[in-house]
């Protein structure tokens, strides 16, 4: 997290992304925001809102993870327990688009 935001680079890659609006229409995604703690959920919100512009599938609340130092976020337990949940659920969602493939 960058300024209670997500990083240049990543807002370069989302703003890139307008060019092939509606390719990612019904993808499935869910964020993720490691930072020091202050506006990680307004990063969170940028994410989905980029995923929701994009009319994508957000198929979890996403995961905010501390670190103040590279790799800090491997010892924030419960930063890696909603990471695997959120792993876990979009797999669901994409099992069940896999067997329901009517979406238009």
């Amino acid at each position: 997290v960058y300024f209670n935001n997500v990083s240049a680079y990543v807002k370069t890659f989302m703003d890139r992304t307008w060019c092939i609006r509606g390719k990612l229409r019904n993808k499935i995604g869910g964020g993720i925001v490691v930072g020091r703690g202050y506006g990680l959920g307004l990063a969170l919100t940028a994410i989905h809102s980029f995923m929701l512009k994009h009319e994508m599938i957000l198929g979890h609340r996403g995961v905010s993870g501390i670190a103040y130092e590279h790799g800090e976020v491997r010892k924030d337990s419960r930063a890696i327990t909603d990471a695997e949940k959120l792993a876990i659920r979009l797999n669901e969602i994409a099992q069940a688009l896999k067997s329901e493939r009517k979406l238009c």
